[in-house]
């Protein structure tokens, strides 16, 4: 299954650190790349845009999950997560994540584990 990242912060150089982050997942390590958009007029070198992950069921949602609340955990300033499979969305803000307590995180990582999850059973019927 194919998910979609999209950081919104305005900051290109975020993106980039998530994509480093999965590489240093051992159940994402290999399924993620950054999609870029067209060079804007005067720039040098394509812009990321995206980050395309594509993982199974199971420990790698687990390990997609658990990362972006890590990342997410340890930007500074309020950052903004936004997953999407499809016409489905989730949103995750680093402003939600920080203020949990370990057993908090616990459950909201199975949380969106799970939702992420749904939507697969959803789509395979």
């Amino acid at each position: 299954m194919s998910f979609i990242i999209e950081v919104e912060t305005g900051d290109a150089g975020h993106l980039r650190d998530l994509h480093a982050w999965t590489g240093r997942q051992p159940a994402l390590r290999g399924l993620t790349r950054i999609i870029e958009a067209a060079p804007a007029p005067g720039r040098l070198g394509p812009i990321p845009e995206i980050l395309q992950v594509v993982v199974g069921s199971g420990g790698a949602l687990a390990g997609l999950s658990g990362m972006v609340i890590a990342w997410l955990n340890s930007r500074p300033g309020e950052v903004t997560v936004k997953l999407t499979r499809g016409e489905d969305h989730l949103e995750i803000t680093s402003k939600g994540v920080k203020s949990l307590s370990p057993e908090e995180l616990r459950a909201l990582i199975t949380q969106i584990t799970e939702a992420l999850d749904a939507s697969r059973k959803t789509e395979d019927g």
